[in-house]
């Protein structure tokens, strides 16, 4: 008669430390995870940001010397674009995202400058987290949005990241 045992293998969990610009800070029962906007795209966006508006305040000036309202009109989608430029700018430079895990709640707060997706979910009803990889026209321009599906299988919205280091490291400490 053959005896059969059971064989028990220990697997050990491989911990990803913290990303370059993210920090997290354990706190009794919780923990902050914050992760800083910037980034090397932040220097490029800046100075394309300085030339783009350095060219649309000659054409404007041009334009309302003329009096040329028609085009005006269609100038505008540039002016538009020369006020959202430096406020992206802006926000990756300063915002840092705070994920706070505790008492029950997952929080999520962007800042200082005002920018969406923030949002508080009760933990109890999450069930789990997703990354989602998302790949748009241009090869070097890849997004990954970190969601928590709730027990209606409905996906929140957590935070977004171009980074797959930062992506790994939050679905990590989120799980």
């Amino acid at each position: 008669i053959f005896q059969r045992r059971k064989k028990i293998m220990k697997t050990t969990k491989t911990t990803i430390p913290p990303p370059r610009g993210m920090y997290t800070r354990r706190n009794g029962g919780g923990a902050i995870i914050e992760r800083s906007w910037f980034s090397g795209e932040s220097i490029l966006l800046a100075f394309f940001a300085v030339a783009w508006n350095s060219g649309v305040y000659s054409g404007l000036k041009d334009i309302l010397h003329d009096s040329d309202w028609s085009t005006l009109l269609f100038f505008s989608a540039h002016i538009a674009a020369g006020i959202y430029m430096p406020f992206r700018v802006f926000t990756n430079w300063f915002n840092k995202s705070v994920i706070t895990i505790g008492q029950g709640k997952l929080t999520v707060r962007h800042g200082p400058l005002p920018y969406k997706f923030g949002q508080q979910l009760d933990t109890r009803v999450i069930r789990n987290i997703l990354t989602e990889k998302i790949d748009t026209d241009s090869e070097t321009a890849t997004t990954y949005t970190i969601k928590a599906v709730d027990k209606d299988r409905v996906e929140h919205h957590l935070d977004e990241v171009s980074c797959p280091e930062q992506a790994r490291f939050l679905e990590q400490e989120l799980l």
